[in-house]
């Protein structure tokens, strides 16, 4: 067996551990023995009760205040002079719309540069076209286009005309296209200022030519291939008009030999074709398809001896005719 470890009362310098009364408890730190530690409180917010509407509380302010840039002071304005009564601006307003003229203080209208370097208020050579309606007719002539499309090839011959006009207190662009020999259709747009008149006659060129018309005025282009070529105008100033006639020696209709004249409209047509061509000298004009009646003839007017024809390219065996100009 093994011994009995001994009692602890036969312990030696062992307390008594019976008499629990006899045990101290430790003594408590002081916070006076670590200098270096200080306690610390945290408070917990307290929740404020929510307002009775319902709403959330308003946030509380900032206490940083940043400063704000101080706002520029307004300039005060220049007090302007009234005008004196003699200089003020006399407006033309026309029906939907109306151009103003810029005066300066002496009472001075300041000119407004048209095309090619010409002034917009004088009139160019030329006459209104025909075509014109009556209430336009006697406005006055600001710019002028003649153009034509001649594809021999397929004795094609198409005509277009580009006029702008002023009357009335205002500004109209008028056009006309069809074949060579008729009247074609007719578009008057208007009443405009003249900047917006200028910018639409100058568009409508561009568009039918490739070409800028204040170049094709000033010589520095030339006709773009398939497009309309424009005709000058300047040799038919004060040229008397002729009429026309055409020679019939083969009996047709009944007809007796001898030269008969032209239909009005036909007469018309051929002298315009002169005009271009002999008086004004337009290269590349001398033969044109015109077409009248359900026909087409090709006049030629290349003979420098004045020996002009006509020839049906319609109906075979493609006659061809003598024709003339004739001054009453």
């Amino acid at each position: 067996k093994e011994p009995r470890p001994p009692s602890i009362a036969k312990v030696p310098n062992m307390p008594a551990l019976r008499n629990r009364a006899n045990i101290k408890p430790p003594a408590r730190l002081k916070l006076s023995a670590y200098p270096t530690m200080k306690r610390t409180i945290v408070k917990k917010p307290k929740k404020k009760p929510a307002s009775k509407g319902g709403k959330k509380p308003a946030p509380a302010k900032q206490t940083n205040k940043t400063k704000q840039p101080k706002a520029k002071k307004p300039t005060p304005k220049k007090k302007v002079a009234p005008k004196p009564a003699n200089n003020k601006l006399s407006v033309k307003k026309s029906a939907t719309k109306a151009s103003k003229s810029s005066t300066s203080a002496k009472g001075k209208k300041s000119k407004s540069v048209g095309l090619a370097g010409k002034s917009a208020a004088g009139a160019v050579a030329g006459t209104v076209d025909s075509g014109v309606p009556p209430t336009h007719r006697s406005y006055a002539l600001r710019l002028d286009a003649r153009l034509a499309l001649v594809d021999p090839s397929v004795n094609s011959d198409k005509y277009y005309v580009l006029q702008l006009l002023e009357g009335g207190g205002a500004h109209w662009v008028w056009t006309r296209w069809g074949r060579t020999g008729h009247s074609g259709q007719g578009k008057m747009e208007g009443p405009l200022s003249l900047p917006d008149a200028t910018k639409l006659f100058n568009k409508t060129f561009k568009d039918k030519t490739k070409v800028p018309y204040e170049q094709a005025m000033s010589g520095k282009a030339s006709p773009a291939a398939g497009h309309y070529a424009w005709l000058d105008t300047a040799g038919e100033a004060g040229q008397p008009r002729g009429r026309w006639e055409y020679y019939v020696d083969d009996h047709v209709d009944g007809k007796a030999t001898g030269w008969y004249p032209y239909s009005a409209e036909g007469s018309t047509t051929t002298e315009e074709l002169y005009r271009t061509y002999v008086l004004s000298g337009n290269t590349g004009m001398g033969v044109r398809f015109v077409h009248s009646g359900h026909f087409t003839y090709r006049v030629d007017l290349t003979d420098p001896g004045g020996n002009f024809t006509q020839q049906n390219v319609d109906v075979p065996p493609n006659k061809t005719r003598r024709i003339r100009r004739v001054i009453d």
